[in-house]
């Protein structure tokens, strides 16, 4: 359809109207297409004559449309009607400059400059957004303007708008440019939710014509003094998972979000976005070329998207109810529900609308968990009759009861309304606070539902399903208790037990455990009664308590007559006895009542070392000491602090250690004597009949100051004795063997014919280290080895002939008493008169 153009004066536009052939493709893009003229009136009149002759030649009809009440035209096919090759090829190539509104993130001219490369102009542009309103201009991040994937894009805070101007420049020489024809496309026009962050965009002027989907997801209005201001305003719900990633390859739900609007003749248009209340942000995504226009059909459109999905019957079952929309609900519009929440008779499923628009709310028939829901239903799509939108499983609850000995009954408290899933199973055993489930208060709080006392999970509730809602007091599970133990109180005078009374029901709290001392009046334990009045239960002798009823926890209730303690009356002295080579420690009479040991059994003291602490009759504390060194191997089991100390009774038995003195042969044993730091022994690395070398550790021992330390070997041989009477802690007798190693048998070697041997002077009598060995020559003088005198002197012994070494004492080791008068070497000298050696065969 040409433009008219009367005169240089524009007038107030209508949209003109063409309907295509019927058997064109249904869902097809919408062109509204305006004329700008303003005429004189009779002029105007004359004018709207013609059009509508003209128009009376081919278009099949006009009517209003359902949107804005104009005049429109819907067309099918958009070829012969548009032809993209007529608007400029624009490809943004990138963001020059980024300051809207003076916001950032560059600093310098407060706007948005983009570069476009326009193949069919000759000449690249620049494409400038400018911020008209920087004041009241909210942008959510700054950073992010310009630029998203293949759309260019700005945002701005819920309940803002940004008023831009976008005009056009050389981007070589910056001078204006007019632009005979071009399209500008917008996409993803959505809400947050319903009327939240709902997205406007409002052109103000000079706009020639728009493109939508028949069935587009907006509204559009005009308004101002001449209807010159026209608005696109989002009607469905988006995600930030629905954006179009492609503005060239849109499938159909994306094209219903978008439009695109043509100017002619322009350098510049002004445009107004805005969004509602909203607690995050909106996007705006934009692109300065026609890709709709390339789109030619719903059945193009499919081509990126899939076919029509069918309506899925979602059937109801015995425990599952179905929801059915009344009849005059017959467009819907949108969830108000997922799969998997949990709702209450009377929450909203669904919103949708009747004949007349009106947007009515479908509600929950029952409690319930929703398990299904339409897969079809989009926004704008016609409800089946008489069929299930959704499928809501209903809960069946079991009643759970405890029995009230032997069971505990698990009860959530009455803020949490909402189970969320189990941490037990049945047959687990559980301790008193464990959890035993999840659940959530009314505010969406989520707490734990704790095991009331100790025992095996017996039942659970386990119709719940995550969401469901609990029965107020009712059992979610049902706990087995330990079995009573009934213990029963000696026969005789010595012992007592203890009985609740008949109104004490449950118990609380033991005030005293096994081997406690009590006197008669004193708390046993705290119950309590039917109406929950805490008392306390008192012990009916002094005494001894000897056994507490093991099952009894918070809250448990008594077994009726059963006895829940053993008191043992009048406590039992352990005489100790010593024996002949055990001592006795006795307090002295002053001392009559005991405080706190300060030893234990297996103790190693000395003589003077303290062993308990007591008081006299004036409360005056004092040590009982031990009367020799030794072990403890006995304590007065029955003394606690407080109680009285038998008179002349021992309270202690000390084992005193009996040493065995060792004695080495000089000449064929060796001693091992621990070094004067070690001052308690610990244990033994070697046994009797062992077989040692030098070096080797025969013992572990202890310095004053705790620190360990090994006893060695000091040669080679078989251990022979051990001072066995050692215990681990006992204190080493200063320079006394501990062990007696037995040394190899001393080889005697004797001289032969022309052969001399060499023997060790008398005040030589510790074998140092060889100087030579078998084989070696050596001359009259010269060193055969090294010893120590009793005194610690070094000396040598020397070669008593010139020869060879033919043997040497083969057990020789360093620290080797040398055997008096023995040979420890044997030369072969050389046959006289012929200067050789004749060595033996």
């Amino acid at each position: 359809m040409m433009p008219l153009w009367l005169g240089g004066q524009q007038f107030a536009h209508r949209a003109l109207v063409t309907e295509e052939s019927d058997n064109e493709v249904a869902g097809s893009r919408t062109r509204v297409r305006v004329l700008y003229k303003v005429l004189p009136v009779l002029g105007a009149c004359a004018c709207l004559v013609a059009v509508a002759a003209w128009l009376g030649k081919d278009a099949p009809k006009l009517r209003s449309s359902k949107v804005t009440g104009e005049v429109v035209s819907k067309s099918v096919a958009m070829e012969p009607l548009d032809n993209p090759s007529r608007f400029p090829d624009f490809t943004v190539k990138r963001v020059l400059h980024n300051n809207l509104g003076g916001q950032g993130p560059d600093s310098g001219e407060p706007t948005i400059i983009y570069h476009i490369e326009a193949s069919n102009m000759g000449d690249d542009l620049d494409m400038i957004m400018e911020a008209l309103n920087p004041q009241d201009f909210k942008p959510w991040d700054a950073k992010k303007a310009g630029m998203w994937d293949k759309y260019q894009s700005v945002n701005i805070k819920g309940g803002s708008e940004l008023h831009a101007r976008f005009s056009f420049r050389s981007h070589r020489t910056h001078e204006p440019v007019t632009l005979p024809h071009f399209d500008m496309e917008f996409f993803d026009m959505d809400e947050q939710s319903s009327h939240v962050g709902r997205e406007k965009i409002t052109f103000h002027g000079q706009w020639r014509e728009y493109m939508l989907e028949k069935d587009a997801l907006m509204s559009t209005s005009v308004s101002g003094a001449h209807d010159e201001d026209l608005s696109f305003e989002a009607t469905s719900i988006g995600t930030g998972s629905d954006n179009p990633p492609d503005p060239d390859k849109l499938i159909l739900r994306e094209a219903r979000k978008a439009f695109g609007i043509t100017y002619r003749h322009a350098h510049s248009f002004d445009v107004t976005m805005s969004a509602s209340a909203a607690p995050w942000p909106r996007f705006f995504l934009f692109i300065p070329k026609p890709s709709l226009l390339t789109l030619k059909s719903k059945d193009e459109l499919d081509e990126y998207g899939e076919a029509a999905p069918a309506w899925v019957d979602l059937t109801a079952s015995r425990d599952i109810m179905g929801v059915v929309p009344p009849h005059d609900l017959i467009t819907f519009d949108h969830w108000t529900v997922k799969v998997g929440d949990v709702v209450k008779k009377g929450d909203s499923i669904l919103l949708a609308r009747s004949a007349n628009g009106q947007l009515s709310e479908l509600t929950a028939p029952t409690d319930g968990t929703i398990i299904a829901l339409e897969p079809l239903l989009e926004t704008g799509m016609s409800i089946k009759k008489e069929a299930n939108v959704a499928l809501i499983k209903a809960p069946v609850w079991i009643d759970l009861i405890a029995s009230p000995e032997d069971e505990a009954a698990v009860v959530p408290p009455g803020e949490l309304k909402f189970f969320d899933h189990w941490i037990v199973k049945v047959g687990d055993v559980v301790k008193n606070g464990d959890t035993i489930l999840w659940a959530k208060s009314a505010d969406g709080k989520a707490s734990e539902v704790k095991a009331p006392l100790d025992g095996t999970v017996k039942a659970l509730e386990n119709m719940l399903e995550k969401g469901w809602l609990l029965k107020e007091g009712a059992a979610v599970g049902i706990i087995s208790l330990p079995a009573w133990v009934d213990i029963i109180a000696g026969k005789g005078k010595d012992t007592v037990f203890v009985v609740p009374p008949g109104e004490l029901k449950a118990f609380d709290h033991w005030t005293v455990k096994v081997g406690d001392k009590v006197n008669k009046g004193d708390t046993i334990l705290l119950a309590k009664s039917e109406h929950g009045k805490l008392s306390e239960l008192k012990s009916p002798k002094t005494g001894t308590v000897t056994v507490l009823e093991s099952i009894l926890q918070n809250g448990r209730l008594f077994k009726t007559g059963a006895a829940v303690a053993v008191i043992q009356v009048p406590p039992l002295w352990v005489d100790l006895i010593a024996t002949k080579d055990d001592r006795y420690v006795v307090a002295p009479a002053e001392l009559t009542t005991f405080d706190h040991w300060t030893v234990k059994v297996g103790d190693v003291v000395k003589k003077g070392d303290s062993i308990l602490l007591a008081r006299s009759a004036n409360g005056q504390l004092s040590e009982v000491t031990a009367p020799t060194d030794g072990t403890i191997i006995a304590l007065e089991p029955l003394l606690e602090t407080g109680m009285s100390i038998k008179k002349e009774a021992n309270v202690a038995l000390i084992k005193a250690p009996v040493w065995i003195d060792l004695i080495a042969s000089p000449e064929d044993e060796a001693a091992v004597v621990p070094p004067g730091e070690l001052k308690f022994f610990d244990h033994w690395i070697v046994k009797v009949g062992d077989v040692v070398k030098n070096g080797d550790t025969i013992l572990w021992a202890k310095s004053a100051d705790g620190k360990a330390s090994e006893v060695k070997a000091p040669l080679d041989g078989t251990v022979k004795a051990l001072e066995n009477m050692l215990e681990k802690g006992w204190l080493l007798k200063e320079g006394a063997a501990v062990g007696i190693i037995s040394l190899p048998a001393w080889v005697d070697i004797i001289a032969g014919t022309d052969t001399v041997f060499v023997a060790a002077p008398a005040e030589l009598t510790t074998f140092d280290h060889w100087t030579v060995k078998v084989g070696e020559d050596v001359k009259k003088g010269e060193s055969i080895l090294w010893a120590k005198s009793d005194k610690g002197f070094f000396s040598v012994v020397n070669a008593t002939a010139t020869g060879s070494v033919i043997a040497l004492e083969p057990f020789l080791e360093k620290g080797r008493p040398i055997k008096p008068g023995a040979a420890v070497a044997v030369i072969q000298v050389p046959v006289p008169g012929t200067g050789c050696i004749i060595l033996p065969l």
